[in-house]
């Protein structure tokens, strides 16, 4: 397997009153490109929260969306945060190098706090392109 083994990650916070927001995923090399080949996410709310998870990446300079959807739930012993949202997917995506990484969190009501981390991991190498280039 080409590239060296890299992860990356990031919390947000919601607080009360707050339904969503975006997280630019720092330490990322500028000049290399991270294949980010799996994603996880533990996630901390309320009861009765839905929360919407996504990556927005950038490749060959056109943004895209990536859901990432909470497979399970449970209860958990913290009550600022009575229940936990976990999952984790294999994925492939290739963003382009020097641009952001930016992950967003919303919710269906904004009642108390929130926390998601998320870890991405996946592999950084050299580009074989530059994403400003034409494509013949």
């Amino acid at each position: 397997m080409e590239g060296k083994p890299f992860k990356a990650g990031g919390v947000i916070n919601l607080s009360d009153g707050e339904g969503i927001k975006d997280y630019p995923i720092s330490g990322l090399p500028q000049d290399k490109l991270f294949i980010i080949e799996f994603v996880g996410i533990n996630a901390f709310a309320q009861p009765g929260q839905t929360l919407f998870i996504a990556l927005q990446v950038h490749t060959n300079s056109v943004q895209g969306t990536y859901p990432i959807v909470p497979i399970g739930t449970s209860p958990y012993s913290d009550p600022d945060f009575p229940v936990r949202m976990f999952g984790s997917q294999r994925i492939l995506l290739y963003p382009d190098p020097g641009s952001d990484i930016i992950l967003t969190v919303g919710r269906n009501n904004d009642h108390k706090d929130a926390r998601v981390f998320v870890d991405l991991s996946g592999r950084i190498t050299i580009p074989l392109y530059r994403a400003d280039a034409q494509v013949l």
